[in-house]
């Protein structure tokens, strides 16, 4: 059986200036800790500004205690710690997996006197701390490690998740959902298989590798599931690809599964689906012309033949439940409703991070330029350096600032009905800042109206536009709301943008603040501007 070894990459420098830690970086942090009262962060194994991440002061001291306010533990990753003073003087509190710096190590440099008492009762004073927070001491945990914990509860939970985070990118001729169709062809390695999934290899894709590797007790493979939601008078064929006039026998609809598996410690290659996916795709298309594609990835992917085929299926890695969630989908017992969370590009260049300097950086070790292949612990050879040139215009910001049109936008995704959106109401129009700082909030408040003859559910999003002065991307996202209509419902919709949504970080006086100027909320249903219809001025005046 395979299971996931503990390998680290070699050694990863990043480069990046204060005012995009703090605006793309930080965010997502600050929101787990203070939303979601988290009790440990983890280091990780890249440098930061030339400093390793398990000891970087400004990292674990100044940015994540005492700018976010985090009052628990920091754990290193898997491997991730290279050195005892330095560690525990910024704050590096548990090493992880081995004692190698964080036992007798430690210990010496306490009675050497490199690291303080006071430095030692501190780290576990926040471990202990934590544990008695989340009720690990006090409160008696129940079951046992041996226990079944799964339920048909938790089985249905599963099949909604995959169900709802599933994407519509194309249904060209509405040919989703299917309806009246005598007979199926669902081709491709990816949708069947005999057994669990057990190693890289196994199919369906229903899950990555790593950390976020489970042994699930079942894989409902998207052909099985196909079978059970069509019924018997359905004829569903199956064809793995490997011989592709095989691939292309006759059916009224084709399916297409594609994948690509990916796993932490390894970068992808390429935005290419692996092997001769895309050929494959290119074969089934050409002999019939009803060719939908589910692809089952951790991220985007380049589609050549994306004007080739009528229908295309982002279902991401959908766990246990794969087959029921898919064929919910496609057969319309379910509306789909996911948002891509990133931005799909037309080809591998026109991305923000395309030059080597970024992506993957350049490799250095003492004779000269090497790739290196993914190392075990703590054998460092050399180090990539990758430099954050594209500052604050990552992901869909850089596709809006360069005015690069993608393949399909951040936010974007079809549903089987029609949305409207209206009467769009921003309040209040007009802010004071209080030495320069904002201390109220604005609400948008908008009308969404089902149009179509399907019960479906529309994410709405805001996007803020700075003035030019600013010095930030065009529309950035700063909140949304799923709201589920029946046909013809209607309901009103309020979003709330926070104070950071009119606000820059000033590096000069470390602060958070908001210029004096017009800003614009931009409501619709994506990044786009196209999608994006609705509008209002913000003023922020200095009084």
């Amino acid at each position: 059986m395979w299971r996931p070894t503990l390998l680290s990459p070699p050694c990863r420098s990043k480069v990046v200036d204060e005012r995009t830690i703090q605006e793309i970086y930080l965010p997502p942090f600050q929101t787990a800790i203070q939303q979601g009262h988290v009790g440990t962060v983890m280091c990780a194994y890249v440098k930061t500004n030339g400093i390793y991440s398990c000891q970087n002061p400004q990292l674990l001291t100044d940015l994540l205690r005492k700018g976010l306010g985090f009052k628990g533990w920091v754990m290193s990753d898997w491997g991730a710690t290279h050195s005892t003073v330095a560690s525990a003087k910024a704050g590096l509190d548990q090493e992880q997996p081995t004692g190698r710096y964080y036992g007798q190590a430690l210990k010496t440099a306490v009675e050497k006197g490199q690291v303080s008492m006071a430095v030692l009762n501190e780290h576990v004073c926040r471990v202990l701390v934590t544990m008695f927070r989340h009720g690990l001491f006090d409160k008696p945990q129940p079951g046992n490690w041996k226990a079944n914990v799964r339920s048909p509860e938790h089985a249905l939970f599963s099949r909604k998740v995959a169900e709802q985070g599933a994407v519509l990118l194309k249904d060209e001729h509405n040919i989703l959902p299917l309806a009246g169709i005598g007979s199926i062809a669902v081709i491709g390695a990816d949708g069947a298989t005999k057994g669990p999934l057990l190693r890289p290899g196994d199919e369906p894709i229903a899950e990555g590798g790593g950390s976020s590797y489970v042994l699930a007790p079942y894989v409902v493979s998207p052909l099985e599931g196909i079978r059970h939601r069509a019924g018997k008078g359905v004829q569903v064929s199956y064809a793995d690809g490997s011989y592709l006039t095989q691939a292309a026998e006759a059916a009224q609809v084709a399916i297409v599964f594609a994948g690509a598996w990916e796993t932490e410690g390894a970068d992808r290659p390429s935005l290419e689906l692996p092997g001769d996916q895309n050929q494959l795709i290119s074969v089934v298309a050409r002999a019939n012309p009803n060719t939908i594609v589910v692809l089952n990835t951790g991220g985007a992917v380049l589609m050549p033949w994306v004007n080739q085929v009528r229908g295309i299926v982002e279902a991401w890695y959908p766990g246990q439940e794969d087959g029921n969630a898919i064929a919910a989908i496609l057969f319309g017992d379910v509306d789909p409703s996911g948002k891509l969370p990133l931005t799909f590009p037309r080809t591998g260049t026109e991305v923000p991070t395309g030059t080597p300097r970024q992506w993957p950086g350049t490799e250095r070790t003492s004779h000269g330029f090497e790739v290196l292949p993914i190392l075990p612990f703590d054998r460092v050879v050399g180090e990539s350096r990758s430099v954050y040139s594209e500052k604050l215009e990552v992901g869909y910001r850089w596709y809006n600032a360069h005015h690069i049109q993608p393949l399909f936008p951040f936010g974007y995704g079809l549903s089987y009905t029609t949305f409207k959106l209206s009467h769009l109401q921003v309040t209040p129009e007009k802010l004071e800042t209080t030495s320069g700082r904002l201390t109220q909030e604005v609400q948008a408040e908008v009308m969404v109206t089902n149009t179509g003859h399907l019960a479906g559910a529309e994410v709405v999003q805001a996007y803020v536009e700075q003035p030019a002065k600013n010095g930030e991307p065009p529309r950035q996202l700063q909140a949304f709301a799923k709201v589920f209509l029946n046909s013809g419902q209607a309901k009103s919709v309020t979003l709330d943008l926070g104070l950071r949504s009119f606000s820059i970080y000033d590096t000069r006086a470390s602060d958070w603040i908001s210029p004096a100027g017009t800003y614009k909320v931009m409501v619709g249903t994506s990044s786009a501007p196209r999608d994006l219809p609705l509008w209002r001025d913000i003023v922020i005046v200095a009084p």
